[in-house]
């Protein structure tokens, strides 16, 4: 029987989804770093990117601009 550690996930995500216009890329909000930060990642896979690196703050919704930004 493993400890309850190993039940845990590593990494929560946030409530927030977002696909961009262009439907290559999806926007979320995760606390793999410790926080709930802004992450991104290419709906066709492949490594996420970090886009904040907040402390002190959480990232709770998420959306992308018209323009894909």
């Amino acid at each position: 029987m493993g400890n309850y550690e190993d039940f845990l996930p590593s990494q929560r995500l946030g409530r927030s989804l977002s696909v961009s216009a262009d439907g290559m890329g999806i926007a979320y909000a995760s606390d793999a770093s410790g926080q709930f930060n802004l992450w991104t990642q290419p709906v066709s896979g492949g490594p996420a990117s970090q886009l904040t690196f907040f402390t002190d703050r959480a990232v709770r919704e998420v959306a992308w601009h018209p323009a894909g930004r």
